[in-house]
């Protein structure tokens, strides 16, 4: 999935999925100029992106707002192939932030990055995302992968 160009962010804002309180039907990331579009496909759960110009929207629910300097973004691929996550590192003078953005159950997590020391960087306070969730087994996309390697629980 090639990425639009954007080099400054205003805003990011989601729409709250009618259904599923906390998790998002919709990202929106504003630009001086127009929008980049996060939804979900609801048959993949994989995440569509899409640009066009700035609409006029209310009840949105505000997830960062600035004048931010888009440093990086990135795709996440999953093992089969489907475009699931999308991750930016936005910037000021003063801050950085770094949001994660996850297809599941037909909607859109976010999650933020925040500073906190580990074992690998000496306490320099790396940006990591920390995050605990039950993990379920899901089929292996290897039909030569043996029974044996999978854990059961």
């Amino acid at each position: 999935m090639k990425l639009p160009s954007i080099t400054h962010v205003t805003g990011i804002y989601a729409v709250e999925d009618s259904i599923l309180h906390g998790r998002f039907s919709e990202i929106i990331f504003r630009t001086p100029k127009k929008e980049l579009r996060l939804r979900c496909d609801q048959n993949t759960d994989e995440i569509l992106l899409s640009s066009g110009a700035r609409k006029q929207r209310k009840n949105l629910i505000s997830i960062a707002i600035g004048s931010f300097r888009v440093e990086w973004m990135w795709t996440m691929t999953n093992q089969q192939g489907y475009f699931d996550g999308f991750r930016i590192q936005l910037a000021t003078k003063r801050q950085v932030r770094v949001f994660q953005f996850i297809a599941i159950a037909s909607c859109i997590e976010v999650y933020e990055a925040h500073p906190r020391p580990n074992k690998t960087d000496a306490g320099n306070g790396s940006k990591a995302i920390c995050r605990v969730s039950n993990v379920l087994r899901s089929p292996s996309p290897d039909p030569n992968r043996s029974e044996k390697n999978i854990a059961s629980l």
